[in-house]
């Protein structure tokens, strides 16, 4: 299955963060949706440094990466307005 490997970006530092990987996009905001949530995290104090981007794809059959360029998924603090809306 293709997944994709995605990094958090950090405004300030202007670094990316480490790799993680997830099955799409949808999966990999819901997993931000998560860290926002989280009680005293620096993701959940600053949101709006962070945006989350693809930065590849992975096989994980064959095990090779597919380059492709990098793409900015979402805002991180679009995620707090969002769950302000859904509520």
């Amino acid at each position: 299955m293709i997944k994709g490997i995605y990094s958090l970006f950090d405004k300030k530092s202007k670094l990316y963060m480490n790799t993680f990987t997830s099955i799409n996009d949808g999966t990999a905001i819901r997993e931000m949706q998560q860290a926002v949530t989280q009680e005293g995290s620096i993701i959940q104090k600053y949101p709006q440094d962070y945006a989350l981007f693809k930065i590849s794809e992975w096989d994980d059959e064959s095990g090779m990466l597919q380059n492709q360029d990098r793409q900015q998924v979402i805002e991180i603090d679009q995620l707090i307005a969002k769950e302000n809306t859904d509520v």
